[in-house]
């Protein structure tokens, strides 16, 4: 039995790998999110499972002795703190909606990454990293397929655009397939004979498919990583014929990939431009993250140690941003991120946080270095190390995401695989009852019952994918009905409580049972400021459900004041806020509330008509 469980774990990892990476729904609102999400959420457990199963069975815990073991226990720990402190705990632990990037995330990669380093070998490794190779090919192949407008799955879909592949977004497809394409690149140099050239052909395919993602991050990761790759092939050896015939297709690749001014390059110049006072201005999105980076940075030592929570950067950033930031990402724009790794963790692990993960790194570049100049498979090991390297390189201009995330820990636990071999195993042994098997059958009952409750979030998003469908075609009544169902299967998630309380408020403003759907919608409210403390909108809801009920105006204002408090430049609510002034006589303070919309959003016309009926020029 125990080899049947060892093979288990064994197939399950090389599972996730392709199943991660390639899976989708469309029945789900978060196509390409929760499914992953759920997906890599199942498998970790499944194979924690196991491994106590195994572990109990032989009656003793097997590890290996390894640099990397210390520093990613440090991780989970700051992790599981920074959860307990976080400004939205329950967010922290599940993940913001469609980011799903909270605590059980973390955690199921760090289960993979040990299941990799204590039970894996070298032989396993080979077969896991030719299945990367394939799983890129695919990816890739597909995302040639879109490009093209043939895309099996949205027929709908035309082709020219940035492709998504199977990831959902450019950038992550951008960054999975260079990722892929360094490790099939060095299979290309360390099989030979056909092998090799096929190799060769696939890395092409995958290298051509990331340029029509159009992504600029990921690029910036393959040229870092790829000018590493020749340090170390001019380390390894002298530039033969099979380097610089794929320096030749790379370079061909590049040139001709770059023709358009919708290409990378294009898009590089598009965004940079000469201000009127003679400096260079960067414009776009890549001006955005700038703006970003520059608020996170100004706050950032409002919780220094632990940060304000995995996840939670989206409902954190409002408080944070300046008016600059508005003006240039829009009033109504919210930071899922900060597009870059090092300040994300940094803003939400805190200082600890980054000191763990930088740890991580450092130990992986020094386990990598020295396995080059030990081992005799160095090209599988530079293959990991420069997947792994465009990955980090990547992510000081994006994030990731679970198929990109879950290969970057994978290829973490690897590296330690080559030295497994010199070390050795140090039993630790425990007191396991005699009925081993009903022990190890208690496991696999606790372990479908997590299970079934790690499902949750999956289920309510196929109902919530109803509501999303008939939102605009059935009577409200129906789409309630609908939104109640979602928040009985997982009743945690601030999308769906935010959609409630919105339609309750619309049944409360219809005029039939008003006290009722006001009762309703002061309840979600409430509960949506429980599951997110940050959240303007919950009390922006508690202040109209208080002015639609007819009550005290002091509760009206209060509420309004703190979701301003939240996020200070809310536009509708300075509005709201000035109009509750404006009917209590309260002339002076509405005016300074609408001049405050204005600040953030100048063509407001809600503020420009109250100023104006309180005969005011608005500018």
């Amino acid at each position: 039995m125990i080899n049947y469980l060892e093979k288990a774990i064994k197939v399950i990892l090389a599972s996730s790998l392709v199943i991660i990476s390639l899976y989708f729904d469309k029945n789900i609102v978060g196509i390409y999110d929760i499914s992953k999400a759920s997906g890599l959420w199942v498998f970790a457990f499944i194979i924690l499972s196991l491994w106590i199963s195994l572990i109990v069975l032989k009656g003793k815990c097997e590890f290996f002795k390894n640099p990397l073991n210390l520093p990613i226990l440090l991780w989970l720990l700051v992790n599981i703190t920074s959860t307990i402190t976080s400004d939205a705990p329950i967010i922290s632990l599940f993940g913001f909606y469609k980011r799903y990037d909270g605590l059980l995330t973390q955690i199921s990669y760090i289960i993979i990454a040990l299941s990799f380093i204590h039970l894996c070998d070298i032989s396993y490794l080979k077969k896991i990293i030719t299945l990367i190779a394939i799983v890129g090919i695919i990816s890739g192949i597909y995302a040639v397929f879109q490009y093209y407008g043939m895309d099996f799955f949205f027929p709908e879909r035309t082709g020219g655009g940035r492709v998504i592949s199977f990831m959902g977004n450019p950038i992550f497809a951008a960054t999975y397939l260079i990722m892929s394409f360094f490790i099939t690149l060095s299979l290309y140099f360390y099989y030979k004979g056909i092998t090799s050239w096929f190799f060769l052909i696939a890395s092409s395919i995958i290298y051509i498919s990331s340029f029509m993602a159009q992504s600029r991050g990921p690029f910036l990761g393959f040229i870092f990583s790829y000018l590493v790759f020749v340090i170390i092939f001019l380390f390894l050896r002298k530039m033969d014929k099979k380097f610089l015939i794929s320096l030749i297709i790379i370079a061909i690749i590049t040139i001709f990939s770059n023709f358009s001014l919708n290409s990378i390059i294009g898009r590089f110049f598009g965004e940079v431009s000469k201000a009127a006072n003679a400096q260079i201005e960067i414009k776009g999105s890549a001006g955005v993250r700038l703006a970003i980076w520059r608020d996170v940075l100004r706050n950032v030592l409002k919780k220094p140690l632990f940060g304000t929570g995995p996840d939670t950067m989206p409902i954190s950033y409002p408080k944070y941003r300046t008016l600059d930031t508005v003006k240039k990402v829009g009033v109504y724009a919210t930071a899922e991120s900060t597009h870059n790794e090092f300040l994300d963790i940094l803003a939400t692990r805190g200082i600890l946080g980054l000191l763990a993960y930088l740890w991580i790194l450092l130990v992986f570049v020094i386990l990598s270095i020295k396995a080059l100049l030990t081992f005799q498979d160095k090209w599988l090991i530079a293959g990991i190390g420069l997947s792994w390297l465009s990955y980090i390189a990547s992510n000081q201009f994006a994030f990731g995401v679970h198929p990109t995330s879950l290969l970057f820990w994978v290829l973490t636990g690897s590296i330690a695989i080559f030295y497994k071999p010199k070390q050795q195993k140090k039993p630790i042994s425990l007191k396991i009852p005699q009925s081993k098997i009903f022990f190890v059958f208690l496991i696999s009952i606790i372990t479908m019952i997590f299970l079934f409750f790690l499902s949750k979030p999956y289920r309510a998003d196929m109902l919530y994918r109803v509501v999303y469908d008939i939102r605009d075609k059935k009577p409200l009544e129906d789409v309630i009905k609908a939104a109640e169902d979602v928040l009985r299967v997982y009743p945690y998630d601030v999308q769906y409580l935010q959609e409630l309380n919105s339609l309750y408020l619309s049944a409360a403003q219809q005029g039939k049972d008003t006290k009722i759907w006001i009762s309703k919608t002061m309840d979600i409210a409430k509960k949506l400021i429980f599951v997110n403390p940050n959240s303007d909108i919950g009390y922006t809801v508690l202040a109209i459900s208080y002015y639609l009920e007819g009550g005290s105006m002091d509760k009206v204002i209060e509420n309004y004041k703190k979701a301003i408090e939240l996020n200070p430049y809310s536009v509708d609510s300075h509005c709201n806020l000035a109009q509750t002034y404006q009917r209590e006589g309260m002339f002076k303070e509405a005016k300074i509330e609408y001049k405050k919309a204005l600040e953030a959003d100048p063509e407001c016309e809600r503020a420009i008509s109250g100023l104006k009926s309180l005969g005011e020029k608005p500018f």
